[in-house]
């Protein structure tokens, strides 16, 4: 079988190839489905019925947009926070952690301030202009020998988390970036008790521990908790926090609305003895499974392949910055991460090792697939639609075969109807 790690080497270069149609990607995406198969067949199971009975007759394959589908999470990108703020704020807060790192360093004598910037010369100047920062850098957390033991010091140095900010605050083009968090600023400073600790649960603290710390304990995402804390460390923003909300829903909104309506989708497995899709798909064992050949060159002709899902504990996430900033670069990382959203499934999933087959959302939903090299019937069939099944196989000259159940192992078992 491929790797997890192949595919989503694929699906991350998926947008060059869609434009390309180079032969050499579609070399390679062949190559990738003939060895996480056996040699090449990919399976559709199947309930009986007219719709599926006239698919399996006309050797068409029926693609649904994906908001018919049973997983409310398959193909929507998700959005946190944390990922708009590093897109809107990542290069200039990086430019101040740049800074600060260079103030160090000049502190330690590695480093001279004529060296440093012009841009950062002035917030370097200020802080080493506050003494009680210089000494608390210069003299007692150079002593420190471990990452853990710099936090310590900081949180039992009350002092230093106020001065550092209060540096920063300063800066015209900090304030200009933060000015919801210079309001958010005394409330947050509040915080501090009188031995220097920021409220938090542990050492490792999380978003997750902040905020229940501060008394955030319900059971929501982190865009619902950043939306209650901010209310309650900054009422008085409350007008502009509900605008922020309402802008993010709209564009959640759209969002899912142009990824559901994009593609229709027609969904693939690599197994025809999965007893889960057995249950699943095909009416508790009582449908079918058909076998498609994907190994000639018939199929790897096709206008449209098909392309593996890759399975993660990680959604995938909106890519802001082409919302933020409309770049030919920005927009073709949007463009990636898109289609990786709509090949990639939670991890609970990964029991199906789905193949998928992409058209546009405009395009007729019945596609012709390559030839049918076999059709299973499930253990629990009845005998006036095995019959139907029969008719159709034998008009077409495809084999078929009755699924069994193991007598004594969770096994099923493919016996062929002469």
């Amino acid at each position: 079988m491929a790797t997890p790690e192949e595919k989503l080497s694929f699906l991350n270069n998926i947008p060059e190839t869609a434009t390309t149609q180079s032969t050499d990607a579609q070399q390679k995406l062949h190559e990738l489905l003939l060895s996480d198969t056996k040699g090449g067949k990919l399976y559709k199971y199947r309930t009986v019925n007219k719709k599926n009975l006239k698919c399996l007759e006309d050797g068409t394959l029926y693609c649904a947009l994906p908001s018919s589908f049973n997983d409310p999470f398959d193909c929507k990108i998700g959005y946190t926070f944390h990922g708009l703020y590093d897109a809107k704020f990542g290069t200039e807060l990086d430019r101040f952690s740049t800074a600060f790192g260079k103030y160090i360093s000049v502190l330690d004598g590695n480093l001279s301030l004529s060296d440093c910037l012009d841009s950062e010369k002035p917030l370097i100047e200020k802080l080493l202009k506050n003494k009680r920062l210089s000494y608390f850098f210069g003299e007692i957390c150079c002593k420190a020998k471990t990452q853990e033991e710099v936090s310590e010091l900081t949180r039992n140095n009350s002092f230093v988390i106020p001065d550092i900010l209060t540096v920063f605050m300063e800066d015209e083009s900090f304030a200009q970036y933060l000015s919801i968090m210079q309001s958010m600023l005394p409330k947050l400073l509040e915080s501090i008790q009188p031995d220097g600790i920021l409220k938090q649960s542990s050492d490792n603290l999380s978003f997750d521990d902040f905020a229940a710390a501060n008394g955030i304990t319900d059971d929501a995402d982190e865009v619902d908790k950043v939306y209650l804390l901010t209310n309650k460390i900054a009422p008085e923003k409350a007008k502009e926090t509900d605008s922020v909300m309402k802008t993010l829903r709209n564009g959640e909104m759209k969002v899912s609305d142009k990824m559901l309506n994009l593609f229709r989708i027609g969904c693939l497995a690599t197994d025809f003895k999965n007893r889960l899709m057995w249950s699943h798909y095909a009416n508790s064992h009582k449908g079918f499974c058909i076998e498609y050949d994907f190994s000639g060159t018939d199929s790897f002709t096709m206008e449209h392949l098909p392309m593996p899902i890759f399975y993660s504990t990680e959604r995938p996430l909106i890519p802001w910055k082409a919302a933020i900033e409309n770049t030919p670069e920005n927009v073709a990382e949007t463009s990636k991460q898109i289609m990786v959203g709509l090949l990639t499934k939670d991890k609970a999933w990964e029991y199906e090792n789905e193949w998928r087959i992409l058209i546009l959302g405009t395009s007729e939903p019945l596609i012709q697939m390559p030839p049918i090299s076999c059709i299973y019937l499930g253990a629990n069939i009845n005998i006036q639609n095995k019959g139907r099944i029969l008719k159709i196989a034998r008009e077409k000259d495809i084999p078929v075969k009755q699924m069994t159940v193991d007598r004594g192992a969770y096994k099923l078992h493919a016996k062929p109807i002469s």
